[in-house]
């Protein structure tokens, strides 16, 4: 049986998270590296948030531009993550640099957490595997009122819906059992710590060596 930390050749553990991100979206990242400004309050957020779905991330370094996602959302079909991961396999041609972000911490302004590489295409080969498709959607409509649908009905009874509720302001899937996705992703976090250590300056330095922009 083939370990889910198969494409992970080592970690980085209680480190400077933000600037080991900087530092790898600098070397790699050409154009766009103002998008790092939103990764970097997104994380922010997050490692202050109660939420413990909000403390795992999956984060992306590409030639032009980068991205940062709740593995929470990645591993649900059809949600905004598991869009965008899958958009950015189809490039083919574009050299992707890929990580899982564990947030455990911040002291001083600094945010700390655990880094582990991953090969992209590998990491979505896995989403489509294992994702897991909500059955309900949360709807906030633009009078800010909520109202929560099964799947099924929000796709077959859409304009029913608009002409008794009004205008659709944000949609949001969730699970009436999130059980089997909680366990999920645990099962990755616990196959995760078994990855060796790693030193990260070393490889950052290894990577500015061999990483080439675009």
């Amino acid at each position: 049986m083939k370990r889910m930390d198969a494409n992970m050749a080592q970690k980085f553990e209680n480190i400077d998270i933000l600037h080991a991100l900087r530092c790898i979206m600098e070397q790699h990242t050409t154009h766009y590296q103002s998008d790092f400004q939103y990764d970097e309050n997104t994380i922010r957020k997050n490692v202050l948030s109660d939420d413990k779905h909000d403390k795992t991330l999956f984060w992306i370094s590409r030639p032009c531009g980068t991205n940062c996602h709740k593995e929470w959302e990645a591993f649900q079909k059809d949600s905004w993550a598991y869009g965008v991961i899958r958009y950015y396999a189809e490039q083919e041609w574009e050299r992707k640099l890929s990580y899982v972000v564990e947030l455990t911490g911040i002291e001083k302004g600094i945010v700390f957490g655990n880094l582990y590489p991953v090969d992209y295409m590998e990491y979505w080969m896995d989403v489509q595997r294992h994702a897991l498709c909500p059955d309900l959607v949360e709807v906030t409509f633009k009078n800010e009122k909520t109202a929560v649908f099964p799947r099924s009905e929000i796709e077959e009874n859409r304009v029913w819906i608009l002409y008794h509720y009004g205008p659709i302001k944000l949609e949001r899937p969730v699970f009436s059992d999130a059980v089997p996705l909680e366990r999920l992703l645990e099962a990755r976090k616990t196959s995760r710590k078994s990855v060796p250590a790693g030193n990260i300056e070393k490889y950052l330095r290894t990577l500015s060596k061999r990483t080439v922009k675009v």
